[in-house]
């Protein structure tokens, strides 16, 4: 999954000077009498005008997007002429992107809130929707050594709530118990398309030399990394240790990908921000869908 962004994402260093909009956004966003608004706890001077920008949680993130809270945190009515107000929301979504990291260009960020923002069809997130997943890097105990493992996780309904299930899995020694066979390996190593008028009786050739059973296999196969993992967990040969960073993956807007991630630093622009982004084609989004969910 890690090789398959790494593919999409643009290369070479990029520095994109912030935009002066960011300033406006932030006065927009931030009334001057909370920013100036200072409280000492014990020794520590805490700037509150900090706490309200910060996006704290990720379901606020969700809120934010969609323009369905004020810049106080405070929740608008859905009836609200605010809620989800396009004028509004622009600050709001500049906001939302870590403006510190440098790694998504100008123009992209631009050409995506000029789409997200379109007057005619504007685009929301919905945080009970699909085609929106966790990513967590964790570390389990294989046979006795540490081995990172990544999760992806996804919201599922259940009756009358929804629930996180684990979606896919992506476990780099997996890859190794299935060897990819190329097309000359292929060659004169098959079973005859009339195999059926003889009821298979050649299907044996298939299982006798295990180093060519790939060439029996279809071309599409790729091993199911969860289902792997399963067998491996009830076999009890790996073990949860822990989860050591999370973030999240987004689908839900046609035509883009984006990620986010938690940045926690003392400053305006904290929090659950987005920090990689792609225009993505339809290809782009079959590969990435299926590396966050086995379905």
């Amino acid at each position: 999954m890690l090789n398959l962004i790494q593919h999409l994402l643009p290369t070479g260093g990029l520095r994109v000077k912030p935009a002066m909009t960011f300033i406006i956004t932030m006065l927009l966003l931030l009334p001057v009498a909370v920013a100036q608004k200072n409280q000492q706890i014990g020794q520590v001077v805490y700037d509150e005008s900090l706490f309200y920008a910060e996006v704290k949680q990720v379901n606020q993130f969700f809120r934010r997007f969609n323009n369905e809270e004020n810049a106080m945190g405070v929740r608008y009515a859905d009836k609200a002429p605010e809620f989800r107000n396009n004028e509004l929301r622009k600050p709001f979504l500049v906001s939302l992107f870590d403006r510190q990291g440098f790694s998504i260009p100008t123009e992209t960020r631009d050409a995506f809130l000029k789409e997200v923002t379109n007057d005619k069809k504007p685009l929301y997130l919905d945080f009970f929707g699909d085609r929106w997943y966790a990513e967590l890097t964790t570390t389990f105990l294989w046979n006795g050594e540490q081995r990172t493992i990544l999760l992806y996780l996804k919201i599922e309904s259940e009756h009358q709530g929804y629930k996180w299930v684990i979606s896919n899995v992506e476990v780099p020694e997996f890859d190794k118990l299935y060897r990819e066979v190329n097309e000359e390996e292929r060659i004169g190593i098959f079973l005859h398309p009339m195999s059926h008028e003889i009821d298979f009786m050649n299907v044996s050739n298939a299982f006798q030399d295990v180093d060519k059973i790939g060439c029996y296999i279809g071309t599409n196969f790729k091993p199911n990394h969860l289902s792997l993992f399963i067998d491996a967990m009830r076999k009890q040969n790996i073990s949860f240790v822990s989860v050591n960073h999370v973030k999240f993956h987004f689908l839900q807007l046609d035509g883009w990908w984006f990620e986010i991630n938690y940045l926690n630093r003392s400053d305006v622009n904290s929090g659950w921000l987005i920090t990689n982004m792609l225009k993505i084609s339809n290809k782009d989004y079959i590969s990435l869908k299926r590396a966050f969910d086995y379905e």
